[in-house]
């Protein structure tokens, strides 16, 4: 796999530990985000709004969600899939689908933590990580 936007984060576990890694920024993510703490406009209704975004590093270990665009509620099924893990076929109206593609997009899909007047921030994990492993 080839980096294409590097950088080197120093992170101290204690006085003599020290471990760089590479970020994750300005990576693109897709996010779900509960429709009341939305405070962008969207189309649709539903529970969960879906957006697009960027990784932006805020410095305090989480990662802030910016240039937000593409919102859309209406989502609920789509985002249950997402924390439900599967295998075998999935009906996505009507249509199997193979549970590895839902699963694929659960290991690029953010989870929200936290919101506050239309800012939002991410930890960086996804809903694979949160739950199919």
């Amino acid at each position: 796999m080839r980096i294409t936007n590097p950088e080197i984060n120093v992170i101290l576990f204690s006085n003599e530990d020290v471990i760089a890694t590479s970020g994750i920024e300005p990576t693109l993510g897709l996010f779900y985000l509960p429709t009341e703490n939305f405070a962008g406009s969207y189309t649709g209704t539903g529970d969960n709004v879906e957006f697009n975004g960027y990784f932006t590093n805020d410095g305090s270990g989480n990662y802030l969600i910016s240039n937000i665009y593409g919102a859309k509620a209406g989502v609920d099924y789509d985002m249950s899939l997402l924390t439900s893990p599967q295998s075998g076929l999935v009906f996505i109206n009507g249509t199997p689908i193979p549970a590895a593609v839902i699963e694929n997009i659960a290991k690029t899909t953010y989870v929200v933590t936290s919101y506050d007047n239309g800012v939002y921030y991410t930890n960086g994990r996804t809903y694979y990580e949160n739950y199919w492993q």
